[in-house]
């Protein structure tokens, strides 16, 4: 959170010491509106994107470039009412980058048209735009059907957006893994145990190599492991992933979390003198922080979007 709150006031003094042009005022007004949605300040993320739209629906700004600056906008507004949980207003929002990305497309053909090489324009007619960017607002379009349950067309999404990725970035890349764990969680949802578990272990051989090894991201996918296995009644392998979970944590909370899933498994697996013992340890743990178990599971796992 300091960090966020030092990003504030970063900004502030680039604005007040550069941000003498439309564009360069604009673009430091985005930055300030992406932090304070980090900090969960919506209303002055809305302010700030209030400031930046003159510059992006003025007449005469047309071409791929304003055109890419104006999809920078549209994704970051979408993010914000994603925060804010008004997911039919994001759902519009990243349905508006979309038209919009197939607007800058076709400026870019015209553009090049009479000077791109046969070859060039060979790509150019089936480039539908910038495959990463394209991605996040597929995968995130997918987080909100998720989000209202809406599971088919969370999965036609999140399909479309991996697909892209699959194509533009590199295997062991984080936004891979993060896409793979929506995946697993919606095939979780869907009761397709199989495939909740396929990408869920792809996305955890992503995160070995991409993030420390107690980044809370491992421990949450470890976490949705021993979901399913728990589910199939897989208590032995259920188990095995929870302690993976509680050796990646580092929030006491979590730990704390990870202790009574691993209570449970013992419960169930009938090994009750184990499950005595880690619930003991658990209990103290919460003493010695004045933590409430209750409140500790009232905390909801949240599905992970793009930023």
């Amino acid at each position: 959170m300091g960090e966020y709150t030092a990003a504030v006031r970063y900004i502030q003094w680039c604005i007040a010491n550069f941000g003498t042009d439309d564009i360069t005022l604009a673009i430091y007004c985005i930055r300030m509106a992406t932090t304070y949605k980090e900090l969960g300040e919506y209303e002055d993320a809305l302010a700030y994107m209030r400031k930046s739209a003159p510059f992006f629906f003025q007449k005469g700004k047309s071409g791929p470039v304003a055109g890419y600056y104006l999809n920078c906008f549209y994704y970051s507004l979408g993010l914000i009412y994603l925060g804010r949980k008004e997911y039919y207003i994001a759902i519009y929002i990243f349905q508006k980058l979309l038209e919009q990305w197939k607007d800058v497309t076709k400026e870019v053909r015209l553009i090049t048209k009479d000077i791109a090489s046969e070859e060039g324009w060979e790509w150019l007619s089936t480039w539908e735009g910038n495959s990463d960017e394209l991605a996040k607002a597929y995968n995130n379009l997918g987080f909100v059907y998720m989000s209202l349950k809406q599971y088919h067309a969370a999965y036609h999404y999140l399909s479309k957006g991996v697909e892209l990725q699959l194509k533009c970035l590199p295997q062991k890349y984080y936004h891979l893994a993060v896409s793979f764990i929506n995946l697993g969680r919606l095939n979780q949802y869907l009761m397709d145990y199989h495939n909740a578990l396929k990408y869920f272990t792809k996305a955890v051989d992503i995160l070995k190599v991409s993030r420390r090894p107690n980044h809370a991201s491992t421990m949450d996918i470890y976490t949705r492991i021993g979901e399913v296995y728990e589910l199939q009644c897989d208590y032995p392998m259920a188990l095995e992933s929870y302690q993976n979970a509680f050796n990646h944590a580092t929030e006491i909370s979590e730990i704390i979390k990870q202790l009574v899933n691993i209570v449970r498994m013992y419960n169930k697996m009938k090994q009750h003198k184990q499950a005595i013992e880690v619930s003991e340890r658990a209990a103290q743990l919460c003493r010695e922080h004045s933590l409430s178990i209750t409140l500790i599971f009232a905390k909801k796992d949240n599905v992970m979007l793009y930023k």
